[in-house]
């Protein structure tokens, strides 16, 4: 998965509440797809803003496309 080799990738340069995100985001991938910004914020025990950071140093213009990248990387995994 292009998205999540990304992760690992840049997982060095993150600070520790990013990393706190990369770390649910690779762990919990599906449950990712269902929450909202503020429920992964909650999760990863970090604020909205770090969020929208991390989704940025992935590649995405925030939260939602960092969902549909992850969505279509696993229905592509799976068929």
């Amino acid at each position: 998965m292009q998205t999540i080799n990304g992760i690992y990738a840049i997982y060095p340069e993150l600070f520790e509440a990013e990393k706190r995100v990369a770390d649910f985001v690779t762990a919990h991938q599906d449950e990712v797809l269902e929450q909202t910004v503020s429920e992964l914020a909650a999760a990863a025990q970090t604020s909205v803003a770090t969020v929208v950071r991390f989704c940025k140093k992935c590649g995405c213009t925030g939260f939602h496309q960092l969902k549909i990248k992850l969505a279509r990387e696993m229905m592509d995994e799976r068929t």
